[in-house]
């Protein structure tokens, strides 16, 4: 076996659904006592399990064990179908795939096989693990939270798995398309939700902040959201021109987040986050704890 301080790659086989899921494992850094934190993170369309590479390092520099899933019906090799595809056939070929019922309701699955196979570990603490997930991993995360996910007209199921205690959600879906709007009240774990104010991804249908809509919707979650300005969607997946800027501020909240939620780090209050969060880039900060301010902009170290 590999030391403990390397990456390692971790391939599962669920017998029961004849389904491999290919793990990316980055154990936290060295000298960090067991039970281990753990974080789960789901990739979104086209992904694979050595991507978001950059914040699985920083919270496993932060001292949490990282597994980064790859989803078999929605990762590269699906992406690779796609892109053999004409260039006019893309966007209906990829509002099809995103939307397929088989692969929504395997993903969640995938989670939930993959905390089994985890839980084997006796240097995982099983009473702390965070989920998180980006774009169609956002979904899987939230489905996975609790809300009933739409595999058809009139079809929704419930895939939820009690154990991840708290979520943070990269780009998520534009309320109405992948859940009913007022099932998200069904969504009762602590949250964080980030998006960015030019965050459209390929299957979203609306205005371009249409995702920050969903923050309002989760009433029964401690839930805060920040939307970076000039964020678009492959920002948070560590990709295209216009990512790099973002990084810094993006690992320092994540960070602080999976601390506080998952080792007894300082609250998420506004005053905590404008200290921490370093980098140039501005971000709105909402908070569900304390409803009643009205939204405040952060840069670097200024509210």
């Amino acid at each position: 076996m590999a030391p403990v301080s390397e990456r390692l790659h971790l391939d599962f086989f669920d017998s029961s659904r004849g389904r491999e899921v290919p793990v990316s494992f980055h154990p936290p850094r060295l000298g960090v006592p067991a039970p281990w934190p753990l974080v789960v993170f789901s990739t979104g369309f086209g992904g694979g399990r050595d991507g978001y590479g950059g914040l699985a390092r920083a919270w496993s520099d932060a001292g949490l064990a990282v597994a980064v899933l790859e989803h078999p019906g929605s990762g590269p090799e699906a992406l690779a179908r796609l892109h053999r595809l004409p260039r006019p056939r893309r966007s209906a070929a990829l509002q099809a795939m995103v939307r397929d019922p088989a692969e929504l309701q395997a993903r969640p699955l995938d989670v939930s096989f993959v905390l089994d196979q985890l839980a084997l570990d006796s240097r995982l603490d099983p009473n702390r693990v965070g989920l998180g997930g980006h774009s169609l991993g956002a979904v899987t995360a939230l489905a996975v939270g609790g809300i009933p996910v739409r595999l058809s007209s009139g079809v929704r199921q419930t895939l939820r798995d009690r154990r991840p205690c708290a979520f943070l959600v990269m780009s998520p879906p534009t309320p109405d398309q992948f859940f009913a709007p007022e099932d998200h009240a069904c969504f009762d774990r602590p949250i964080l939700l980030v998006t960015g104010t030019r965050d459209h991804g390929p299957f979203v249908e609306g205005p371009r902040e249409d995702r920050a809509g969903v923050f309002p919707l989760l009433t029964a979650a401690r839930a805060w959201q920040a939307v970076f300005e000039g964020a678009d969607h492959m920002t948070f997946a560590e990709m295209g021109l216009n990512h790099r800027p973002f990084m810094a501020p993006l690992r320092s909240l994540s960070v602080a987040f999976w601390r506080w939620a998952l080792a007894e780090g300082p609250p998420l209050e506004a005053g905590f986050v404008a200290r921490e969060v370093a980098g140039p880039e501005r971000m709105r900060w909402e908070s569900s704890d304390h409803p009643g301010e009205p939204s405040g902009q952060l840069n670097s170290r200024a509210f």
